[in-house]
């Protein structure tokens, strides 16, 4: 396998086979990167990746039994679950949220039940296998419907890669279909992602509801917050944990993101104002992105 780093940003690195396919693949995979950090949403992720401890998102494609089992997926995977897993906590499984045990020989022989492994946080490269081609318009999955763009699918994985990336992971089960916190962390950030790169204001049929199927929100986009008690819980989570990463969402401006549940939380309005709540004139990085590029030769 070789690796290329993106010049947008070393902390992202494609992974592929040095053949015909592989090498279509890059440039596709590549295509969709950086249409994903060509919006200010994406601005903030790249940011968020670049600063959090010198770790790398691998970008690869999904392996022919990973297509097998499950063609329209992808996934952000920690090189090490546990230092991806947050500091004191009890490794959860991402599938349903039971603690991940361990058995020993010893255990076995003694029909011992094992042991439950707790996280460091201390951080891991995530490595995130994606395919653009299956996620187009018009392709086998690019037809599902809210937030099954390749972009789209692009940026939900990346929260998981950063968070992971940062010692944050934690798949404790989350209500309705979220399925875990960070399925819900992933959705919403995708859904202002979408509402970034969109100039359809208060088109509510292009956010996802949530991690079962891809159908719309219902409602409306300024609505969403409130629309369950819990949503501004797990919000504030979140702002505690990446507030960086929370204080650059919340400055996008309004009228470059119409759905940011982010900016509601953090510059709600004045009492009696009928505003919805905004950062100004506020803006958030201001990283340059262009076509995706790549130094040197492969490494790898």
């Amino acid at each position: 396998m070789l690796e290329v780093p993106s010049t947008t940003t070393p902390r992202v690195v494609f992974r592929y086979e040095n053949t015909t396919a592989g090498r279509v693949w890059l440039s596709l995979a590549g295509d969709t990167f950086a249409r994903v950090v060509a919006t200010s949403c994406g601005q903030v992720m790249l940011e968020a990746i670049e600063t959090s401890g010198g770790r790398r998102v691998i970008i690869r494609p999904r392996t022919p039994a990973e297509l097998a089992q499950d063609t329209c997926n992808a996934y952000a995977r920690p090189v090490s679950t546990l230092d991806a897993t947050r500091g004191g906590e009890t490794l959860l499984s991402c599938t349903d949220s039971r603690p991940v045990v361990g058995r020993s020989v010893l255990d076995r022989v003694f029909d011992m039940p094992g042991r439950t492994y707790t996280g460091t946080g201390t951080g891991s490269d995530s490595e995130l296998a994606f395919e653009s081609a299956i996620w187009h318009s018009g392709a086998v999955c690019g037809a599902l419907g809210a937030g099954a763009a390749d972009d789209e699918i692009l940026m939900h994985e990346m929260v998981h890669a950063v968070r992971q990336l940062r010692g944050l992971m934690h798949c404790a089960p989350m209500y309705g279909d979220y399925d875990t916190q960070e399925e819900f962390f992933a959705l919403v950030v995708a859904n202002i992602y979408i509402a970034c790169k969109t100039p359809a204001p208060g088109d509510t049929s292009l956010l996802r509801s949530n991690h079962h199927g891809f159908g719309p929100i219902t409602g409306s986009a300024a609505g969403w917050l409130d629309s369950h008690r819990r949503n501004r819980v797990y919000l504030g989570q979140m702002r505690r944990e990446m507030s960086d990463f929370w204080g650059n969402l919340s400055r996008i401006p309004v009228g470059q993101c119409w759905f940011n549940p982010v900016r509601q939380v953090e510059f709600p309005p004045a009492a009696g104002s009928g505003a919805t709540g905004a950062a100004g004139g506020r803006t958030t990085a201001s990283v340059t992105a262009g076509p995706v590029q790549f130094d040197g030769e492969p490494q790898g």
